[in-house]
């Protein structure tokens, strides 16, 4: 157990999630860690907005949330690309998010969960309620 104290702004990826589902096309910051195995441990830092629709080309082949990512527009890469392809997807592995002028430390429902309770199983998230497996 570490010896980190939590702050009223820390969140949970499950809460994360949330507030970027629900940011209703408000432009947001994050940072996440790569899944890919090749760039593990890369950070990559994103200024996003959910919502958006242009350039967008039949419905997709499959639903980003089954697989724990959300699609967003990435406003960086827009301004270098001029507007094509910059669709990203984030992933669980979420660091911090900037949303409505609040900054958010963002860990792991899994993380908490050993940090408050020690290695226990099927308890929930101190945070959001989620059951852990």
């Amino acid at each position: 157990m570490t010896n980190q104290a939590f702050k009223d702004t820390d969140i949970c990826t499950t809460q994360a999630f949330e507030k970027i589902d629900n940011s209703k096309g408000k432009i947001f910051r994050t940072k996440f860690e790569y899944k890919d195995p090749k760039k593990k441990g890369k950070v990559r830092t994103m200024l996003a907005r959910t919502n958006v629709r242009k350039n967008l080309k039949g419905k997709g082949s499959f639903d980003p949330k089954e697989y724990g990512l959300r699609r967003v527009y990435d406003m960086a890469l827009a301004r270098k690309n001029k507007d094509e392809n910059c669709y990203r997807h984030i992933n669980s592995n979420i660091e911090y998010l900037k949303i409505r002028g609040t900054e958010h430390n963002v860990f792991k429902c899994s993380t908490l969960v050993n940090y408050f309770y020690g290695e226990t199983e099927n308890i929930k998230c101190p945070m959001c309620n989620t059951k852990i497996k």
